[in-house]
């Protein structure tokens, strides 16, 4: 987390500003790996339906969008 916070000091000079883009960091790259992964099942020839259930796993799970906005490591190697 350390790379986001000095891109966001860097470009806005300010702690809260930093913080909101680390978050914003996570939201999308946590969003891309449940993206890819969805994508990456339906290439495999993966049933549409199963591919619908695990898009809604993703969608509605509240755990997602709590670990998202969490200023932890781990939400970067846990995706």
């Amino acid at each position: 987390m350390y790379i986001p916070f000095k891109v966001g000091m860097f470009i806005t000079g300010n702690i809260n500003t930093s913080v909101a883009f680390i978050s914003l960091f996570q939201i999308l790259f946590l969003s891309s790996c449940c993206s890819y992964t969805i994508s990456f099942l339906n290439s495999r020839g993966l049933n549409k339906k199963y591919t619908i259930i695990i898009m809604l796993f993703y969608a509605f799970m509240p755990m997602f969008g709590f670990y998202s906005i969490t200023l932890w490591k781990d939400i970067i190697f846990s995706a």
